[in-house]
């Protein structure tokens, strides 16, 4: 017999808390295996205090007046501090609302995803006149993210952006 897998089946994923704050939103999960159709699954929004693309991840550790943005949490967890998180290159309304807040925002996609980087730049100036807004090009192979980047290279690509 098949059974149906149930959306809160999160069975072979490192669990990932997502909070506001101090308080718990939301979370997600990351599979470990490389075989699920879904590599991140979030927790239902019907079942979050609040949905988890009405975050950016990690922005409680930016400081000062300029933000990075990466697609995945293990992208922002690699980057470090300054860096955030978008949960992939879609971003919401709110989340654009939340990067217009500072004068200088990167964008440090995955390979490919430089039209959606360069989609949401244009929104950005649109929403805040003056503010500054970069695509990082890499310049990885394809199916390689910040996330696998060693500390060195990470630490190297903060120094540049002026991050530490």
């Amino acid at each position: 017999l098949h059974t149906p897998i149930s959306p809160l089946d999160f069975r072979y994923r490192i669990i990932i808390p997502i909070f506001q704050g101090e308080r718990l939103i939301s979370y997600q999960g990351r599979d470990v295996t490389g075989k699920a159709k879904l590599r991140y699954k979030a927790l239902p929004p019907e079942m979050s205090v609040i949905h988890y693309k009405q975050t950016l991840y990690g922005e409680q550790f930016v400081a000062g007046k300029q933000i990075a943005v990466v697609e995945g949490v293990f992208d922002q967890w690699r980057m470090g501090d300054g860096f955030v998180c978008s949960y992939g290159t879609a971003l919401t309304a709110y989340q654009l609302k939340r990067l217009a807040r500072y004068e200088r925002v990167y964008f440090v996609f995955d390979p490919g995803a430089e039209k959606n980087a360069l989609k949401y730049a244009r929104e950005l100036a649109a929403l805040r006149h003056g503010i500054q807004v970069e695509y990082i090009d890499l310049e990885l192979p394809v199916g390689v993210d910040p996330g696998d980047l060693s500390e060195s290279e990470a630490k190297k690509i903060r120094r540049e952006l002026n991050f530490i």
